[in-house]
C-alpha cells in the first residue's frame, strides 16, 4: 500500500471514514488516483461518471 494511501486513511479515520478492502467503487476510484498521484479533479470526475457514480462536482454541489 502506497504512503499516500496509508496518510488519507489515517486522516479519514479521525473523521470515522476510512478506505477498506470492501470500499465502495467510489472509494476505490479515488483510492487509485492518490495512489497514482493524479489529482485532476476533471479526469477523476471523468472516471466516476463512466463508472456511473457520482461525480466530485455533484457531491460538492450537495454540500451547499
Amino acid at each position: 500500500m502506497n504512503c499516500l494511501i496509508e496518510e488519507t486513511n489515517t486522516l479519514l479515520s479521525n473523521f470515522n471514514r476510512a478506505f477498506s478492502n470492501d470500499a465502495s467503487m467510489f472509494d476505490q476510484i479515488i483510492a487509485y488516483f492518490i495512489s497514482e498521484k493524479i489529482y485532476s479533479t476533471e479526469v477523476i470526475d471523468q472516471i466516476l461518471y463512466e463508472f456511473e457514480e457520482e461525480t466530485l462536482f455533484t457531491i460538492a454541489n450537495q454540500q451547499k
